[in-house]
């Protein structure tokens, strides 16, 4: 009996565009208990991708294809247009994930890249409002249409800031007042590169049912 064809993947690198909710330095997934999406490694990387309208469309249509040739009419496609208070920007915001696991059950990791195309060792705590492109394979099953990650590149990585707070009258402590004894940076991924916004992003917890194809197999 004749094996039967290996699976092909359609391979897609994106445009540059806006990390939405990144959590690709560790796999998130959602947690009934707590009702939010928690570190674990069984869950999925995950990110949106802000992208202009017109920079987005060759993607667009490279998805689209992918779905045609899989002869399959997914339930979801991966992307959609971005909206802001009720209005659209006039950007298309993409939906990208990677499993925390391979096959195998070993622990997958994220391939991060800078700027200039060098790899870099280790993970990046990528935070929102950074740019960047991923590169991936795209999969479609009844479930959904999805894009893999495999690598990501940081073109700008934002600093996280804080809301603040407004001065408050009659306070004496100033920021002056500190010494360096006084001030401590822990972090708790002792293999991180950069800070970043905490992963639990309440606008992103939502339990969504996962495709189950072989995603994982290579190109």
């Amino acid at each position: 009996m004749a094996a039967a064809p290996k699976k092909k993947y359609t391979k897609f690198k994106t445009p540059r565009g806006v990390y939405v909710y990144p959590k690709l330095h560790k796999a998130y997934k959602w947690d009934e208990a707590s009702e939010r999406s928690l570190p674990n490694p069984d869950g999925d990387y995950s990110t949106r991708l802000s992208v202009p309208s017109k920079e987005a469309q060759p993607l667009v249509s490279l998805i689209k294809q992918a779905i045609k040739e899989s002869g399959v009419k997914p339930k979801h496609v991966p992307y959609e247009d971005e909206e802001k208070d009720g209005e659209k920007t006039g950007n298309v915001l993409f939906k990208l994930k990677a499993y925390g696991k391979t096959k195998d059950g070993e622990i997958n990791r994220i391939k991060f890249f800078d700027a200039d195309g060098t790899a870099i060792k280790g993970v990046v705590h990528v935070t929102g409002g950074s740019t960047g492109r991923l590169l991936g394979w795209i999969s479609v099953s009844k479930m959904g249409c999805r894009l893999n990650i495999r690598e990501a590149q940081i073109i700008d990585l934002a600093e996280m800031e804080g809301e603040g707070f407004e001065a408050a009258a009659g306070g004496s402590f100033k920021r002056t007042d500190l010494d360096n004894d006084n001030v401590t940076d822990d972090d708790e991924d002792e293999d991180t590169s950069t800070s970043n916004e905490s992963g639990d992003n309440a606008d992103d917890e939502t339990n969504e049912t996962e495709e189950t194809s072989d995603e994982e197999e290579e190109f």
